[in-house]
């Protein structure tokens, strides 16, 4: 009985290594072919990446190349207008401008002239006295270092 015992132990033992087997040999294979599923995805996204890499490089080539054909035009259309500038200044130097109006003016064929002279001289100074009626300015008053100011203690500082 011992050894129909062992035998059966022993099958049952063989038929499940044999299962087990089977089962790490189906694992293996769907891991493979996972493995070989997730390679191809990953391949073409590198493809798929380094196309549109070289798609951007070509691009911003492009745009490069457009950038330095604008910045040259604009380098030679300020060249040229520089030396439009110098070629009229040239031509202004030495001539007298016509400064006279093409239609006569509304105030009269008179031209007035405007001449700047310092603030100080024209600005009058104003000083505060108990009379309001009258402004004095130091036209009409004696110039003096000393001003009445009447001092209001009901006045709220700020």
């Amino acid at each position: 009985m011992n050894t129909q015992y062992a035998s059966n132990t022993l099958d049952s033992l063989y038929q499940e290594l044999n299962d087990d087997n089977m089962s790490l040999e189906f694992q293996v294979f769907s891991l493979e072919k996972e493995n070989e599923h997730l390679k191809l995805v990953y391949q073409n996204l590198f493809d798929s990446i380094k196309q549109i890499q070289a798609q951007t490089k070509l691009k911003t080539d492009s745009l490069q190349g457009k950038l330095n054909a604008t910045i040259y035009e604009n380098a030679k259309l300020r060249a040229q207008l520089q030396a439009k500038f110098s070629e009229q200044k040239d031509e202004l130097e030495g001539t007298s401008v016509n400064t006279k109006f093409a239609k006569p003016s509304t105030l009269g064929t008179q031209l007035y002239s405007v001449t700047p002279f310092p603030k100080t001289w024209f600005i009058p100074k104003v000083v505060e006295k108990n009379d309001l009626t009258k402004l004095a300015t130091s036209h009409s008053v004696p110039e003096s270092k000393e001003s009445n100011v009447v001092k209001n203690n009901k006045v709220i500082a700020p």
